[in-house]
């Protein structure tokens, strides 16, 4: 049965859950045990979430809600059926609620072939800021009035709809902005990132990717100085015309405005698009 152990505050809270334990798919010569978990935590003295999972992927939505809502698809995978469920039982739900912070983690014993994958489902208060991390899986944030900050190793990020700011990161995959203000930060290592911002509730912007094209869209003219480069590839400009490029197209620096915020973009192997699309 599902048990909870009611601790000060500040202290870990563990959860264990009740199992119903459905084989899964799994790859050729594994087998697969899942379980679902649902946890509803008072959110009236919290203020940022925290989650981190090792294989699986988080996907964090911002409502006009009291609670904080966990959902999770969580299944041990390995050769035998049996020592998956096993371990099953074993995995505890890590919740650590410290200077008004909630973090959250999952964790199984440590047993040779056999893994722990994660798939959460979030919904916080829209004012909340997140922090969420994922070796393997992908990141997405949305609807929220803090700021959003995500890193994984394997696997797309997208923010959306976030005004306190972005902070993405990510090995292997795309990076995707929209609808955001506040800094943003973003990096790749082989992937694209495309970012769209409105330039009077950005603030400094700095994107950067090694194997990737990047692509900047602006919903009008910003304040800003601007310095954009790449190393194998070249500058695009559309509906801007301002500033000085290099011959090869692989360098151009503008000041449009007073130069208030700050924009550095740069790629190694990618090319470079800054578009201007002004609302009418």
């Amino acid at each position: 049965m599902f048990k909870l152990l009611s601790l000060p505050r500040g202290i870990l809270l563990f959860f264990s859950l009740s199992w119903l334990i459905l084989p899964l798919p799994a790859s050729a010569g594994e087998e697969s045990a899942q379980e679902s978990y649902y946890k509803e935590i008072p959110a009236s003295n919290l203020t940022s979430l925290e989650v981190e999972t090792t294989l699986g992927s988080i996907n964090i939505v911002g409502e006009e809600a009291e609670n904080v809502i966990l959902k999770a698809e969580i299944s041990v995978r390995g050769p035998e059926l049996e020592t998956c469920r096993k371990l099953l039982k074993d995995v505890v739900v890590k919740l650590d609620e410290s200077k008004r912070n909630l973090k959250i983690q999952a964790e199984m014993p440590e047993k040779r072939r056999y893994r722990l994958n994660v798939d959460w489902e979030i919904s916080a208060p829209v004012g909340f800021s997140i922090e969420a991390g994922s070796t393997n899986g992908d990141i997405k944030v949305q609807n929220l009035n803090g700021r959003a900050e995500a890193s994984t190793t394997n696997g797309t990020i997208t923010c959306t709809k976030i005004s306190g700011g972005v902070e993405g990161r990510t090995v292997n995959g795309a990076v995707e902005i929209s609808e955001t203000s506040g800094a943003i930060e973003c990096s790749a290592v082989n992937g694209t990132i495309e970012c769209s911002v409105k330039p009077s509730t950005a603030e400094d912007v700095e994107l950067s990717t090694i194997n990737g094209n990047l692509t900047l869209t602006l919903s009008e003219f910003p304040d800003a100085r601007i310095a954009a480069n790449t190393v194998n590839g070249k500058i695009t400009l559309k509906g801007i015309e301002a500033g000085q490029m290099d011959k090869h197209h692989r360098q151009w620096t503008a000041v449009i405005g007073e130069g208030k915020n700050k924009y550095e973009l740069s790629a190694i192997n990618g090319g470079i698009e800054i578009k201007v699309r002004e609302q009418h």
